[in-house]
C-alpha cells in the first residue's frame, strides 16, 4: 500500500483495513523503504513528508 502526501507539510496518515474491504484483524506490517518492521496493527498509520511516499506491506 502507498501512502502520498501531496502537501507542503508533514502529514499523519491512517488507513483503516475496513476501508481497504479487509476483514477488521491484525495484520503484521512492514515499511518496505525504511526496511523496517512495524509489528501487527490494526490500521496502517505513517507519517510522510511532504511530496513524500511510504510503502507499507502487509501480511496476514
Amino acid at each position: 500500500m502507498r501512502l502520498f502526501n501531496r502537501g507542503t507539510q508533514p502529514a499523519t496518515i491512517q488507513v483503516d483495513w475496513s476501508t481497504l474491504t479487509l476483514p477488521a484483524k491484525s495484520y503484521k506490517v512492514r515499511d518496505l523503504w525504511a526496511n523496517q518492521d512495524l509489528g501487527p496493527q490494526t490500521a496502517a498509520s505513517a507519517t510522510v513528508e511532504p511530496h513524500g511516499v511510504v510503502l507499507l506491506r502487509r501480511k496476514p
